[in-house]
């Protein structure tokens, strides 16, 4: 039972006088202030720190943990909204908010488990161990999978947690017992092996990698899939792939073959997903909706369907070599984030609307002539960037794909810009004579408050141009807007592009752009959504 023993924790106990017996609970449940989800957060921890300090008898304190489970999840939900899809580092009140919704789910956890811990003698709790352990590992999973939608590394001892609980549950006969479950959809039934593996599937996934739309049906989708799963001893023969998980450590799975057979060790078995998967997305071909299939009614079967496919290979293929091999490499890489910068980097120069329409307002007159003996047109250029700030950050690189690839894994100590998740940028790599375009493929925040990033550069020499709406019903005076131009690379199938900030425009738009003279275009289909850029195929109109 040592995994579910915990230290006792130093909380705030000075609320909810009268909260001291099942009936007042009630009431104080029934008079949350749901509406105001950061204050229904706050009364909940003061609650929760008050029963691990002075806790109800076991049985009582089991019946109201249960009923808070439902307004605590809507508050958390409603309060991580603060800080999903921000850039990092985050601002204080994003970090404050991060901070309080993962104590929260913790807290939780450490209730259920002082329930165990009283209550050891007790027939009515004796029969509840295993929904207090599913519990347990519930919501320790929630503080875990809390870190991923935030893009913040995990913190040292969060595995080691989670384990513990899950090796209580195996100890006691209790894994694979089933409890009910009546949040998040029809009430069902559910196992400590299940939730357990809920979270293992959702490691797989590359988290850090995934938008927070994405993210959202990949942990949904773990649990309809956790079930098709199974933990077992680690075998002592060798195997050629696989992931398991060593119940003593204080990481998530690992490839079988950096495992030691030993008793805490066990393997990650996804034989019946790799069966059941195929399936799924054969159904998905043929016209079933996601939502006949358990996936949810917020993604199309396309999206449905590419995803599962990306999620195949971590879930199903085992611990297989990286498709592009990695190469341990050490240098500065010269960024530039934000479209105006990435502009005048591609570019070399300012942008500057055409001559046929542009104007002038009298502020910009007035500024022209106050400060005509400082206007230099032959100023160097690195005097411009620094005056304007597009000065690039310098990331150093951790490794880089070989054989031309273009993935780097970056990291960048603490600074005061903020970078966000498929955010478009430029770099300078270090054989190269110009600027590149890339878009980060995965963010994490170290607790230090240096970032980690994977880049993927995109494929040939950008070009800086200008784009505007064209057809009969755009006035002819209408402003360009700075646009970046991709050539067509044969060898990886890449069709000429325009990139424009996001929202600008849509697929089969009739598009004006100027370089060296005007040419106008349509836009095919958009080929890439990034979190400040679109992506779009053309052709001549």
């Amino acid at each position: 039972m040592r995994h579910l023993s915990n230290s006792p924790v130093k909380l705030n106990t000075q609320t909810l006088g009268g909260s001291r017996d099942v009936k007042s609970c009630l009431a104080f449940v029934a008079a949350l202030p749901l509406d105001d989800a950061p204050r229904a957060q706050l009364i909940l921890i003061d609650f929760l720190a008050a029963q691990l300090a002075l806790p109800l008898p076991p049985n009582d304190s089991l019946q109201v943990l249960e009923l808070i489970r439902a307004p605590l999840g809507a508050a958390q939900g409603e309060i991580s909204h603060q800080y999903i899809a921000k850039p990092l580092p985050p601002t204080a009140g994003e970090d404050a908010a991060f901070r309080r919704v993962v104590a929260t789910w913790q807290l939780m956890a450490k209730c259920y488990a002082q329930v165990a811990q009283r209550g050891g003698s007790d027939p009515a709790i004796q029969s509840e161990l295993a929904l207090i352990c599913q519990r347990c590992i519930q919501y320790t999973g929630y503080a875990l999978a809390e870190h991923y939608r935030a893009h913040r590394a995990l913190p040292p001892g969060i595995w080691l947690e989670l384990h513990g609980y899950f090796d209580t549950a195996e100890e006691w006969g209790l894994a694979t017992v089933p409890v009910p479950e009546p949040l998040g959809g029809p009430p069902r039934t559910i196992t400590c092996t299940a939730t357990y593996a809920d979270v293992l599937l959702s490691d797989l996934s590359n988290p850090y990698g995934r938008n927070p739309i994405e993210l959202a049906w990949i942990v949904a989708w773990s649990r309809r899939f956790a079930s098709l799963t199974k933990l077992a001893p680690l075998p002592a023969e060798a195997m050629d792939s696989g992931f398991g998980i060593d119940l003593m450590g204080d990481h998530g799975l690992q490839p079988i073959g950096q495992l030691v057979s030993t008793i805490s060790a066990r393997i990650f078995d996804t034989s019946g997903l790799a069966a059941e998967l195929p399936q799924v997305c054969e159904k998905l071909k043929g016209g079933h909706s996601p939502a006949s299939l358990g996936l949810g009614e917020t993604c199309s079967a396309n999206e449905a369907l590419r995803l599962l496919v990306l999620l195949y290979r971590p879930w199903c293929l085992g611990a297989i070599p990286r498709r592009f091999e990695r190469v341990t490499t050490s240098g500065e890489l010269p960024s530039c984030f934000g479209f105006e910068a990435i502009h005048f980097q591609i570019g070399g120069k300012e942008f500057v609307q055409p001559e046929y329409v542009r104007d002038f307002s009298r502020a910009d007159m007035d500024a022209l002539w106050t400060f005509r003996d400082q206007l230099d047109p032959e100023q160097p250029l690195f005097q411009r960037v620094n005056q304007l700030g597009y000065v690039p950050e310098q990331w150093d690189i951790l490794d880089a794909s070989i054989n031309g690839y273009g993935l780097f894994r970056l990291l960048r100590g603490s600074s005061a810009s903020r970078i966000e998740y498929g955010q478009l940028c430029c770099v300078k790599p270090m054989d190269s004579e110009y600027f590149l375009l890339g878009k980060i493929s995965w963010l994490m925040l170290k607790s230090d408050g240096s970032l980690r990033a994977g880049l993927y550069l995109l494929p040939g020499r950008p070009r800086a141009i200008c784009a505007r709406a064209a057809g009969p019903s755009v006035p002819s005076g209408e402003k360009y807007i700075r646009a970046l131009q991709l050539p067509a690379v044969a060898g990886l199938r890449e069709p000429e592009s325009i990139i424009v900030p996001k929202g600008c425009f849509s697929a089969e738009r009739k598009v004006e752009l100027f370089t060296d003279r005007q040419q106008t275009i349509r836009f095919g289909q958009c080929l890439e959504i990034g979190a400040d850029f679109e992506r779009f195929s053309y052709v001549p109109d």
